[in-house]
């Protein structure tokens, strides 16, 4: 759960001009604070009150720094911000220039550089900065508690040069660079002087409970928040190296008025040939950008290394925009991780793109974490969410042409999202010739480790073009290991049912070892061997609409992905061993063999519709892989008046795929529901982002009960029917959620715990009816016990208020909890 930001003293200096000291600062003229030596400095928490001129009056630059309430200004977090009367003109002469950072620590210094004297100054020397707070004499900011703002105006161009003569390298906290008012595009850039070399490392952890500040980490912050339309780009010219010693963090910039075109900004990175970024082992550098709107690909932030990238630490990319990895990573032995935007508000469209370089990257590790939204009936650009990434494409970067859509690794690690490979030709420019017919990208990885949540691997989507000319997109996996209960959809995507145009492909080396069943041709036979995790889809064009074919993955004798033979056939009519296909209903009635088996299930009715799958009195269907599908229209397992008749028995863990979706209207026509009795000893898993529903007794369900994506439904829609569960239950990630719909106080088991795994920063969430209290033994968030006591959204009236994993009106009551108390010993 996310933090609150903390209330802290605020930074004084006598070079700084302020009209009052403390809690509040009062402000009688705009202009008198228009300057960085006249800013008006505040820590958070603290207060700006601003002269009267009517409600609505004001317009702030940067509302995360600064929030408005009538006249009143609230500090949030630091940052440089601009407040200018909306009806003004002259924005440079009549704009607050406020500067909000942490209390200064013990030693803590904050330096400001501005181009008053010059576009070009030296970082190593004195005269180029001021310093604020309290300190001997005048310096320049040089150690790992010093915190450097550098403020650019007027000038577009601007140029810090380290020094000749320099003995040392530079190790600092933090570093601002931005402006607060005009509608410039400035580009600033950091210097080795006469082809010299220096490192600049940013410091880890600058926290306050050690002493020096209140920050959360070291790197720099690239702020562009001026009225109007603008840009700002830091290059790092050859020779320059940025260090990362521990938590390090790069914000990249912010737009805040959605749909407004006038806002919007850019910020991005350059790191030149000659320079390198180096993360140490165990750092960890955050890109981001508290960008929650999508402007189109030109207004994307973006990263780029055309130098090099060294260290074993983690690349973590938090920011919507474009990461450029076209530099020469041959040093680079650690980790880039992708986790989606980290925004609540993002829109779905948005997503980060990439491009790597194509080779060099052969000893690190991706990871990609987050979620995907539903996938239905839609084109694919419908069905993204923030956790996406496009691997190759140019969108958004300026540069035309193709580029190579290659991740050649030695380890990726799924923990949901969404993996787009890209490598269509673009109009304009010198490079967009199209690939040859056959012509195939290979994305070489020694171990494909697929964890938690619902990941879906694709290319970059279906067209109607009657002549795609794509180049196919191979994934080939040495080794895949499914380390949780983790689901991954590979998306074959053919125009046409024919057209092998776009496609993404995957060849796994341990084909063997993760396929359950015959082993029979899957060209040839229903009879063959299945990943009952891994599934594989089409999307369809034909009679005006769209829809999405589901089949369980399964790899040839050389480990290669291949669409499997359908030859129809329902339970109790196909071999055993078979996986069985109906396009309808099918009924098991109360006579017969009294167990039916078959290796995998698959209920499909491309055009929708609603069905009832029957199994009954005395008889069980036993689904030896675990795998089922229930996708297309809406297929009940059992009916609802006879819940609890017939058994559903899974060998393996039961990976349930449910691909209809909820329309809003939460009818028992837009959700698959199961009502016969499961027994799944080693687990039930609701899939992918769809939705199902589970009634009656279910306490056949050993392990736990996961959600992956989607929405799992406990209990009939109508609350007359419960769902009756005794094992733990796991929510994975943004698209994850469990509905309980009666109102009784007894679905969660009392003695079981519930766990949410908020993969990428990304919450699922547990809705709880009005009215209702559901109570459990712990309750965790990512590895850690909440307190004990009722827990829910607001409205609820629970103790604790926590609306990221928490709806409806219901509470949770969480038994125990791992936390320590103080003991309080009463004699008497």
């Amino acid at each position: 759960m996310k933090a609150n930001n903390k209330a802290i003293a605020a930074v004084v200096s006598a070079m700084i001009c302020v009209t009052a000291i403390g809690m509040e600062h009062q402000v009688t003229s705009l202009s008198d604070h228009n300057a960085p030596d006249k800013a008006l400095w505040v820590k958070p928490g603290d207060t700006i009150v601003l002269p009267s001129i009517g409600d609505g009056d004001y317009v702030v630059t940067n509302p995360r720094f600064l929030s408005l309430a009538g006249n009143v200004l609230t500090a949030i977090e630091p940052g440089i911000v601009g407040v200018y009367p909306s009806t003004t003109e002259n924005k440079g002469a009549d704009t607050l220039a406020v500067i909000v950072l942490p209390e200064a620590k013990g030693s803590g210094k904050v330096y400001i550089c501005d181009k008053d004297d010059g576009q070009h100054k030296q970082w190593c020397s004195a005269d180029a900065w001021k310093q604020v707070g309290a300190g001997v004499g005048v310096n320049y900011p040089r150690n790992p508690d010093d915190i450097a703002i550098i403020i650019m105006r007027g000038e577009q161009n601007y140029t810090v040069e380290f020094a000749t003569t320099i003995s040392e390298n530079i190790s600092i906290g933090r570093m601002y660079i931005g402006s607060y008012w005009d509608a410039q595009s400035y580009r600033f850039k950091l210097k080795a002087a006469d082809s010299s070399s220096v490192k600049l490392t940013f410091a880890s952890n600058i926290r306050d409970d050690i002493g020096i500040w209140c920050c959360a980490n070291g790197g720099f912050v690239m702020q562009s928040w001026g009225p109007e339309r603008q840009s700002l780009q830091l290059l790092v010219d050859s020779g320059v190296t940025l260090s990362v010693a521990g938590n390090g963090l790069v914000d990249l910039g912010y737009i805040h008025a959605e749909g407004d075109e006038r806002n919007r900004r850019t910020a991005g990175v350059e790191l030149t040939e000659g320079s390198v970024l180096d993360i140490a082992e165990g750092a960890i550098l955050t890109v981001t950008n508290a960008n929650p709107f999508a402007q189109g690909d030109a207004n994307f932030a973006h990263i780029r290394l055309g130098g090099a990238i060294s260290g074993s630490g983690t690349y973590r990319n938090a920011n919507g925009g474009v990461t450029r990895l076209n530099c020469d990573a041959t040093g680079f032995t650690g980790k880039i991780v992708e986790s989606g935007g980290l925004h609540d508000t993002l829109d779905y469209r948005m997503g980060s793109l990439w491009s790597f370089a194509p080779s060099g990257f052969e000893e690190s590790e991706f990871e990609l974490s987050g979620y995907a939204a539903r996938v239905g009936y839609q084109d694919y650009s419908d069905s993204l969410s923030t956790a996406f990434v496009r691997i190759g494409t140019t969108n958004g970067d300026g540069g035309p042409g193709v580029v190579a859509a290659r991740l050649p690794m030695r380890k990726w690690t799924l923990n949901g999202g969404m993996m787009i490979f890209d490598g269509e030709r673009r109009p304009g420019g010198a490079d967009t010739e199209p690939w040859t017919e056959g012509s195939v990208l290979s994305n070489c990885v020694d171990e494909l480790d697929v964890c938690a949540g619902y990941t879906r691997i694709q290319a970059n989507g279906v067209s109607a073009d009657a002549n795609p000319i794509y180049p196919t997109n191979l994934v080939r996996a040495s080794s895949v290991v499914h380390l949780g209960k983790g689901t991954v959809i590979l998306s074959d995507e053919r125009v046409y049912r024919s057209d092998p145009g776009r496609r993404v492909r995957m060849e796994v080396g341990n084909a063997e070892e993760i396929m359950i069943g015959s082993g029979l041709s899957a060209l040839e036979s229903d009879s063959h061997s299945i990943v009952p995790w891994m599934a594989s889809d089409q999307n369809f064009f034909g009679g005006g609409g769209k829809w999405v074919e589901l089949g369980f993955a399964t790899f040839d004798e050389k480990g290669l992905l291949v669409r499997c033979k359908r030859t129809g056939g329902a339970p109790g009519v196909c071999a055993e061993d078979a996986n069985a296909y109906t396009s309808g209903a099918f009924s098991l009635g109360n006579s017969g063999t009294e167990v039916v088996k078959v290796n995998s299930l698959t209920v499909e009715w491309e055009w929708g519709g609603s069905f009832n799958c029957e199994i009954g009195e005395g008889r069980t269907l036993e689904i030896t892989s675990g795998g089922l599908i229930l996708s297309g229209g809406k297929a009940d397992i059992g009916t609802k008046d006879q819940a609890g008749v017939g058994t559903l028995k899974f060998d393996q863990t039961a990976y349930v795929w449910a691909n209809n979706y909820d329309d809003g209207s939460r009818s028992d026509g837009n959700i698959s529901r199961i009502w016969s009795k499961v027994v799944a000893p080693n687990g039930f898993v609701n899939c992918m982002p769809g939705n199902l529903l589970l009634g009656g007794d279910q306490t056949g369900i050993d392990d736990e009960i996961v959600v992956n994506a989607g929405t799992l439904y406990l209990g009939a829609l109508a609350g007359d029917i419960a769902c009756k569960i005794d094992v733990p239950v796991r929510i994975c990630g943004g698209a994850s959620k469990i509905v309980i719909t009666t109102v009784n106080g007894k679905t969660l088991a009392a003695d079981q715990n519930l766990y949410f795994d908020d993969i990428g920063g990304f919450a699922g969430k547990i809705e709880i009816p009005d009215d209702s209290v559901e109570t459990c033994m712990k309750c965790y968030v990512d590895g850690v016990t909440i307190s004990r006591g009722t827990w829910g959204a607001t409205g609820s009236g629970a103790d604790n208020i926590d609306d990221e994993h928490f709806s409806g009106l219901g509470v949770l009551k969480v038994r125990k909890d791992e936390l320590n108390r103080a003991m309080k010993v009463v004699l008497r």
